[in-house]
């Protein structure tokens, strides 16, 4: 898993690998606090990305389970400027635009009960072993749980969000007036093609994007299956089937609500923007737009900006080596071969050979410096199988990618779980109270990009 700090806009443990940042939600709020969204403006919360788990089958839940439950969350999303491009569609007065491979970052920020009546955003989790509790939960347990690490792994818990880089097909209504707009006719419109087309209402998401610098957003209709299910085309095919449904849909409501209800537009999934749904706004767009869809031009695609990706001119290798020395871990070799089952070699870039009874050896890994390599499932299957095995006969495996050197706060983390490794708690403390081993390195360095604190999500 990774972290991040995301702006205005519970993670496992075990062998998913962290690296650490700062995330931000537009339109949710000032920052009065790290950890509540008020009504105007940008919060800040951190953020850990969830990525390469395994999540073997348990048990099936039933209905029988004692504690089954459903909590809702907050989600929000924002267009990370990249797409393979698509068509475009003239739908009365509106532009609808249909984008291929549209990457997007979703976060979820805690909650949505919480979220929505107090501001109060993220989920309570050590950093430093996994544990979380339920947002949910009574102060005076979050306090105890808080009071517990703190004694225990020299953290206090930290409030985080979860979110997903996600590459979807996506139905977008640009330049909405309201987030009321968007929200209402996106799901009147996806609820419109269940009743059409062979789906279920789950098969497509709707999300709405704030957009920096305007009072605009972007409603988005999107196809959460990997690669394209083909619904958003089977959509545009059955156009004015689709509207007429949706508008028999808002129009005749059996309770004659006065903007949204569990009759017409509500229901369990998308219950934290219910308070933006209202049939009545939805009605009167789809009617002014009407039922025909006029294709247009087509979209080019928008391919990530490649000075936005280069690696720093220092070899990471040596900025790992030199953080290393600096917190007086230098007990070390470099590459050092170990062989594997199977004739396999493995060459950590840093190699602490059997550092006490614990560990036959400690090994460090840098990822991420190949872009031919990552990326690639084959290989980082081959990665896994043989870290697995390293795991499994008495070694340490801490994997780091290169982008992380940058990074003070999760090389902290890092740092600490090394040196734990190699020398004891007592070192580790000593590690983690400090950074001047960063420092130090970071004054060996000066072509290093600072450390990522404000990736949008």
């Amino acid at each position: 898993m990774k972290e991040h700090m995301a702006r205005s806009r519970p993670p496992g443990t075990g062998g998913n690998r962290r690296s650490t940042g700062t995330a931000a939600i537009d339109g949710l709020g000032k920052a009065a606090a790290p950890t509540r969204a008020e009504s105007v403006g940008v919060s800040s919360i951190f953020g850990v990305q969830v990525c390469d788990v395994d999540a073997p089958h348990q048990s099936y839940i039933s209905d029988d389970e004692d504690y089954r439950f459903q909590l809702p969350v907050a989600v929000f999303g924002q267009d990370q400027g990249r797409h393979s491009g698509g068509k475009a569609y003239e739908w009365g007065a509106a532009t609808l635009h249909l984008k291929h491979g549209l990457h997007m970052r979703l976060v979820n920020v805690g909650a949505a009960s919480q979220v929505r009546s107090t501001g109060e955003m993220g989920y309570p989790v050590c950093m430093v072993c996994g544990q979380s509790r339920s947002p949910m939960s009574a102060p005076k347990e979050l306090d105890a749980f808080n009071e517990h690490h703190i004694e225990r792994c020299g953290r206090p818990i930290q409030k985080i969000a979860v979110y997903a880089e996600v590459v979807a097909d996506a139905l977008v209504l640009p330049d909405c007036a309201s987030k009321e707009a968007a929200y209402s006719v996106m799901e009147a419109l996806r609820q419109g093609a269940a009743g059409v087309l062979d789906m279920e209402i789950s098969d497509l998401q709707v999300q709405v994007l704030g957009k920096p610098g305007s009072d605009k957003f972007d409603g988005l209709l999107y196809d959460p299956m990997p690669g394209g299910s083909g619904l958003l085309e089977q959509l545009l095919e059955h156009w004015s089937a689709v509207v007429k449904h949706t508008l028999a849909l808002v129009e005749d409501c059996p309770s004659a609500c006065d903007t949204s209800c569990i009759d017409c537009l509500q229901n369990f999934r998308n219950s934290f923007y219910h308070e933006h749904l209202n049939r009545h706004v939805a009605l009167e767009h789809l009617t002014s737009w009407g039922d025909a869809l006029t294709p247009g031009h087509v979209i080019p695609a928008v391919l990530p900006d490649d000075s936005q990706t280069k690696k720093p001119g220092n070899s990471p290798e040596q900025q790992l080596v030199a953080m290393l020395k600096a917190a007086g871990l230098s007990n070390f070799e470099t590459e050092r071969p170990i062989k594997l089952s199977g004739g396999v070699v493995t060459r950590p870039d840093v190699y602490f050979h059997a550092p006490n009874e614990q560990f036959d050896g400690v090994c460090v890994y840098l990822d991420g410096m190949s872009e031919h390599l990552h990326g690639n499932a084959q290989t980082a299957a081959q990665d896994r199988q043989i870290r697995d095995e390293l795991l499994n006969t008495d070694y340490e495996v801490v994997a780091i990618q290169y982008q992380e050197l940058y990074d003070k706060i999760v090389m902290r983390t890092h740092m600490r779980r090394i040196a734990k490794a190699v020398v004891g708690k007592a070192k580790a403390k000593e590690v983690g109270a400090t950074d001047a081993w960063f420092e130090e390195a970071a004054g060996q360095s000066p072509q290093a990009p600072a450390a990522d604190s404000s990736a949008d999500a």
